[in-house]
């Protein structure tokens, strides 16, 4: 996790050095401005609030992480690569961020109670990783909620198994996905217990 940490000039310093550093000092507070942390590559995204908690997970490859707390937020920069799984506890937006299956296991799990918009994202499995109904991209445990907008879904897996798969077949309801775009052969069930009235705009 970083701060962006601002300079001092030296007590004898002269005029133009003092407004070269007052400058990169004021660009120091708009770095910091962007988010309650900054996350570089190799380094493990880590909440300090569970409230209202804003990270920026900087270009570069990272683990994964997980999302807990009330109003959490994390956005990548262009080029954030998520190589290890996601867990949502809490309540959270994901956005702007490539996200690759480990192996073949789900990029996100959102676990009882948690809820998650996750928009705007690259999901990436391996080629021919499925070989059953219940393996998938995005996993929504019984007691979850998830809204899955405008991702794009990477990966031939022999039209097995499921993009998003929601456990909870008693609540189709709290799943939706809203103008994904499927990439993958998963044609047959590529959403599993979500209610068709949820599922809007994908393509193909």
């Amino acid at each position: 996790m970083s701060t962006v940490v601002a300079t001092q000039v030296d007590a004898d310093a002269d005029l133009a050095e003092i407004d070269k550093n007052a400058t990169l000092n004021q660009k120091t507070d708009i770095i910091n401005a962007l988010a309650t942390k900054i996350v570089m590559p190799g380094q493990v995204l880590q909440q300090s609030s569970v409230q209202d908690f804003g990270g920026l997970v900087m270009s570069g490859g990272h683990g994964g992480f997980e999302a807990k707390g009330t109003r959490t937020t994390v956005n990548g920069m262009p080029g954030t690569v998520i190589k290890k799984q996601i867990v949502v506890t809490g309540t959270a937006v994901l956005s702007n961020m490539t996200l690759i299956c480990e192996g073949n296991t789900p990029a996100v799990v959102v676990r009882n109670g948690g809820r998650v918009a996750l928009k705007n994202c690259h999901i990436v499995k391996t080629d021919n990783l499925h070989s059953a109904a219940t393996d998938t991209y995005v996993l929504m445990e019984t007691g979850s909620y998830a809204s899955v907008v405008s991702c794009v879904f990477y990966g031939t897996q022999a039209n097995t198994g499921s993009l998003v798969r929601n456990e909870d077949a008693g609540n189709t309801n709290r799943g939706s996905i809203v103008g994904c775009i499927n990439l993958t052969d998963i044609a047959a069930t590529p959403f599993v217990n979500i209610a068709a009235g949820n599922i809007l705009g994908v393509i193909p």
